[in-house]
């Protein structure tokens, strides 16, 4: 196993946020440091992957075959359990899904939310997402924060449906990022 695993925050500026990592056998185990609460701090533009992942490693020749799998444990500090939903790691690495693999769950002793996720070497952007109960929908903001400054990706897709059939048909596709404008 590489020690060549980074998994960061999708505004994150450190890129070594592995707090430690352990071999306990047969896997690793990657503690994470503990995430501040962001909400309310000033926005700050990082460079990263729009919440999507990278599998790779430094020593080998396909990240395919030779990167691990890792137990990757997940921190986010909180004074107390956010009552009438449930908090989630959320991105690309769990396809924005809210299901019990990326549930995290509240500590009371340590005050945190903790997550333990099995995930395959490489980069990986997330964020914390809440989701109150019966809504299918999260929120990123009340530990990320919302700025307008944020850099995004859009997909945009064009429909056209002939009044005499019965489908939509796909007639054009483009990519807009909020710092290229547009792409191909």
């Amino acid at each position: 196993m590489n020690t060549d695993i980074s998994i960061s925050k999708a505004s994150d500026i450190s890129q070594n946020i592995s707090k430690r990592i352990d071999y306990a056998a047969p896997n690793y185990n990657v503690f994470l440091y503990p995430t501040d609460n962001r909400e309310f701090k000033p926005y700050f533009y990082w460079k990263d992957f729009n919440g999507k992942y990278y599998i790779a490693v430094q020593e080998g020749r396909n990240a395919d075959t030779d990167a691990d799998y890792v137990y990757v444990y997940f921190t986010l500090p909180s004074k107390q359990l956010i009552p009438g939903g449930k908090m989630y790691v959320s991105g690309g690495l769990n396809n924005w899904t809210f299901d019990k693999i990326n549930l995290m769950t509240f500590n009371q002793e340590k005050k945190e939310y903790e997550c333990t996720m099995l995930l395959k070497q490489g980069w990986y952007n997330y964020e914390y997402v809440y989701l109150k109960d019966g809504e299918t929908d999260g929120t990123a903001s009340l530990f990320e924060g919302s700025h307008y400054e944020t850099e995004n990706d859009y997909l945009v897709l064009v429909y056209y449906r002939n009044p005499r059939e019965r489908y939509d048909r796909v007639i054009g596709s483009f990519t807009a990022n909020t710092l290229n404008r547009l792409s191909n």
